[in-house]
Protein backbone atom coordinates (compact mmCIF):
# COMPACT_ATOMS: atom_id res chain seq x y z
CA UNK A 1 0.00 0.00 0.00
CA UNK A 2 1.66 3.55 -1.22
CA UNK A 3 1.66 6.41 1.44
CA UNK A 4 -0.35 7.79 -1.28
CA UNK A 5 -3.47 5.60 -0.56
CA UNK A 6 -2.88 5.76 3.78
CA UNK A 7 -3.39 9.23 3.55
CA UNK A 8 -6.40 9.06 1.14
CA UNK A 9 -8.12 6.88 3.94
CA UNK A 10 -6.92 9.14 6.12
CA UNK A 11 -8.69 12.00 4.85
CA UNK A 12 -11.45 9.79 4.12
CA UNK A 13 -11.92 9.20 7.73
CA UNK A 14 -11.41 12.80 8.81
CA UNK A 15 -14.41 13.47 6.58
CA UNK A 16 -16.66 11.06 7.70
CA UNK A 17 -15.84 11.38 11.58
CA UNK A 18 -16.08 15.45 10.51
CA UNK A 19 -19.47 15.32 8.92
CA UNK A 20 -20.88 12.70 12.57
CA UNK A 21 -19.14 15.55 14.81
CA UNK A 22 -20.64 18.12 13.22
CA UNK A 23 -23.85 16.09 13.45
CA UNK A 24 -23.44 15.15 17.34
CA UNK A 25 -22.68 18.68 17.78
CA UNK A 26 -26.05 19.76 16.18
CA UNK A 27 -28.23 17.37 17.80
CA UNK A 28 -26.54 18.14 21.46
CA UNK A 29 -27.08 21.71 20.44
CA UNK A 30 -30.77 20.68 20.01
CA UNK A 31 -31.48 18.92 22.41
CA UNK A 32 -29.70 21.49 25.06
CA UNK A 33 -32.50 24.26 23.53
CA UNK A 34 -35.43 21.69 23.63
CA UNK A 35 -34.51 21.48 27.33
CA UNK A 36 -34.01 25.00 28.09
CA UNK A 37 -37.49 25.88 26.14
CA UNK A 38 -39.09 23.11 28.56
CA UNK A 39 -37.32 24.32 31.99
CA UNK A 40 -38.32 27.95 30.79
CA UNK A 41 -42.48 26.42 30.84
CA UNK A 42 -42.20 24.62 33.36
CA UNK A 43 -40.97 27.30 35.65
CA UNK A 44 -43.81 30.01 34.37
CA UNK A 45 -46.48 27.04 35.18
CA UNK A 46 -45.34 26.51 38.36
CA UNK A 47 -43.40 29.28 39.93
CA UNK A 48 -44.76 32.01 38.57
CA UNK A 49 -48.08 30.59 37.08
CA UNK A 50 -50.33 31.13 34.39
CA UNK A 51 -52.05 34.86 35.60
CA UNK A 52 -55.64 34.55 34.56
CA UNK A 53 -56.39 36.62 31.26
CA UNK A 54 -57.53 40.34 32.59
CA UNK A 55 -60.56 40.53 30.21
CA UNK A 56 -62.04 37.29 31.71
CA UNK A 57 -61.53 39.22 35.29
CA UNK A 58 -63.77 42.25 33.62
CA UNK A 59 -66.87 39.92 34.57
CA UNK A 60 -65.92 38.71 37.94
CA UNK A 61 -66.98 40.90 40.85
CA UNK A 62 -64.58 42.09 43.49
CA UNK A 63 -64.52 41.75 47.21
CA UNK A 64 -63.32 40.35 50.66
CA UNK A 65 -64.44 36.87 52.19
CA UNK A 66 -66.68 37.93 55.55
CA UNK A 67 -67.37 34.09 56.15
CA UNK A 68 -67.56 30.42 54.90
CA UNK A 69 -71.21 28.91 55.59
CA UNK A 70 -71.90 25.31 54.25
CA UNK A 71 -72.43 26.01 50.76
CA UNK A 72 -72.90 29.85 51.07
CA UNK A 73 -70.52 32.40 51.32
CA UNK A 74 -70.66 36.03 52.88
CA UNK A 75 -68.69 38.21 50.29
CA UNK A 76 -69.08 41.86 50.90
CA UNK A 77 -71.59 41.15 54.04
CA UNK A 78 -73.63 40.17 51.47
CA UNK A 79 -74.39 35.90 51.12
CA UNK A 80 -74.40 33.64 47.99
CA UNK A 81 -75.26 30.62 47.20
CA UNK A 82 -72.41 28.27 45.47
CA UNK A 83 -73.12 26.65 42.19
CA UNK A 84 -72.98 22.80 42.88
CA UNK A 85 -69.88 22.57 40.09
CA UNK A 86 -68.05 26.02 41.57
CA UNK A 87 -65.04 26.16 40.69
CA UNK A 88 -61.93 27.90 43.02
CA UNK A 89 -58.97 28.97 41.71
CA UNK A 90 -56.32 31.57 42.32
CA UNK A 91 -55.10 34.21 40.04
CA UNK A 92 -52.50 31.67 38.57
CA UNK A 93 -54.52 29.33 37.74
CA UNK A 94 -53.96 26.99 40.63
CA UNK A 95 -57.09 24.55 41.85
CA UNK A 96 -57.81 25.82 44.77
CA UNK A 97 -60.76 24.49 47.54
CA UNK A 98 -63.66 25.89 49.99
CA UNK A 99 -61.00 25.56 53.14
CA UNK A 100 -58.94 28.55 50.80
CA UNK A 101 -62.24 31.08 51.43
CA UNK A 102 -60.96 32.27 55.49
CA UNK A 103 -62.09 35.32 56.34
CA UNK A 104 -60.44 38.34 54.84
CA UNK A 105 -59.61 36.74 51.16
CA UNK A 106 -59.76 39.34 48.51
CA UNK A 107 -61.29 37.19 45.44
CA UNK A 108 -62.95 38.15 42.29
CA UNK A 109 -66.03 36.53 41.65
CA UNK A 110 -68.52 35.41 38.95
CA UNK A 111 -72.49 35.26 39.63
CA UNK A 112 -74.32 32.77 36.99
CA UNK A 113 -78.19 32.43 37.84
CA UNK A 114 -78.03 34.07 41.15
CA UNK A 115 -75.07 31.57 41.92
CA UNK A 116 -71.30 31.58 42.92
CA UNK A 117 -69.85 29.36 39.96
CA UNK A 118 -66.45 30.92 39.83
CA UNK A 119 -64.33 32.46 42.75
CA UNK A 120 -60.64 33.52 42.10
CA UNK A 121 -58.53 33.75 44.86
CA UNK A 122 -56.60 36.71 44.45
CA UNK A 123 -52.62 36.85 45.96
CA UNK A 124 -51.19 38.84 48.10
CA UNK A 125 -48.77 41.44 46.52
Amino acid sequence: MSSHSANAVTKKEMTVHGRTGRRNGLLRALLMLSLAVIMVFASLSTGLGWVIDPAILKTFQDGVVNAHLGQEVRINSKDYALHSQVVIRDEEDRPKSLKDLARGTEVKFHLKTGKIDEIIIMLPE
